[in-house]
């Protein structure tokens, strides 16, 4: 009997398997250079909800080398590194409360992570190669190797794309609603023109997040305009339940468009705060800054919002809920656990079901 066949047919079928379990991998790795301690953090910023968050952290070594690897991940995700288990801590805090409660609304949705160089985007199965250097807080360098620096570089230059939109809702032509709006649609086209520019370059993921970055971080920081610079106005606009025209069209997106890239943006997580706190005011026909957790709020974010959306949204607040928390209006234990029960019917394969289930006791 000859075994050359067997024998390589089982090679064959090794080095497939191999193969397949290598493509199955996203892979971070790099080296630093006078990094401040012993231990390297990373840590995913699931801006859609902070219950998803995956910490991995490494012990340097000798060479100063760190490796991270996320196996059979089938979506984007946004990630930073750092030196100190505290920072972690702090931006997790950050994502919980000022994206989830009030303290969003005071805080005016600063950037959480603050433009971290090391904060980057991944695709799945991707290897992201980084020479990161520290010179300080706030002072460390990143540069990139292999064939997607070119993406990886462009989105560190993305960071100050909302704050033109911003700026532009400030200048001497905000005083003036029709003039603001001007300036801020030549702002977004002027960026989105820019963008596709290096589209093919970088890729439909990239592509997407960023153009999201840039579309919804402009209807959220008019929404935000409206709360701090045209109160009359928004008080008119509660009080008729009437949206003037130039408002839908800056506001109105497609919620069946929203893919995974988009879903994951820091800009639309922050949009989809502040947009249903409008709504909900609009519906109750009452101004409020803050529109905490309610009846009201859950229907409205389930018949604007894509499905996935809402579901995050949802179960981030039964999730986030204690039984005195005195700032929800639902804070009864019952209703929320009933709630739990009725989006994990509604979306059986739901990432934070077990989550919730643990919560509330679910079986």
């Amino acid at each position: 009997m000859k075994l050359y066949p067997i024998i390589l047919a089982v090679l064959i079928t090794g080095s497939f398997t191999f193969a397949s379990a290598q493509k199955n991998k996203t892979i971070i790795k790099g080296k630093v250079h006078r990094w401040p301690t012993d231990t390297i953090y990373l840590h995913t910023l699931p801006f859609h909800s902070p219950y998803s968050g995956v910490l991995k952290y490494k012990l340097i070594s000798k060479d100063s080398t760190f490796n991270f690897q996320f196996e059979n991940t089938d979506k984007p995700f946004v990630f930073f590194i750092t030196s100190q288990k505290k920072v972690v801590d702090q931006q997790t805090k950050g994502l919980l409360f000022d994206n989830l409660a009030e303290e969003h609304y005071w805080s005016n949705c600063f950037k959480i992570y603050t433009y971290g160089k090391t904060t980057n985007l991944i695709e799945p199965n991707e290897k992201l190669d980084m020479d990161i250097t520290w010179n300080g807080w706030n002072k460390t360098d990143v540069s990139f190797k292999g064939p997607n620096k070119f993406k990886h570089e462009y989105y560190q230059k993305s960071f100050d794309l909302s704050d033109k939109e911003k700026d532009a809702l400030k200048g001497p032509s905000s005083e003036n609603i029709e003039w603001a709006i001007s300036d801020l649609k030549n702002v977004t086209q002027s960026s989105l023109d820019e963008l596709k520019l290096d589209k093919d370059k970088l890729g439909p993921v990239f592509y997407d997040y960023l153009k999201a970055e840039i579309e919804f971080g402009a209807r959220k920081f008019f929404l935000q305009y409206l709360w701090s610079e045209k109160v009359n106005d928004l008080k008119e606009i509660i009080a008729t339940g009437k949206i003037p025209d130039k408002f839908v069209e800056i506001l109105a997106f497609n919620k069946y468009s929203i893919n995974d890239a988009t879903l994951i943006s820091e800009e639309y997580n922050e949009f989809v705060e502040e947009y249903a706190n409008f709504l909900t005011n609009i519906a109750n026909k009452e101004y409020k800054k803050f529109n905490p957790f309610s009846p009201k709020k859950v229907e409205i974010i389930g018949s604007k919002l894509p499905e996935k959306s809402a579901y995050y949204y949802i179960a981030n607040q039964c999730l986030l809920i204690d039984d005195d928390a005195s700032e929800f209006i639902i804070n009864d234990s019952n209703v929320l656990k009933k709630l739990a029960k009725k989006i994990i019917v509604h979306f059986p394969n739901g990432e934070l079901n077990s989550k919730l289930r643990e919560k509330y006791k679910i079986d």
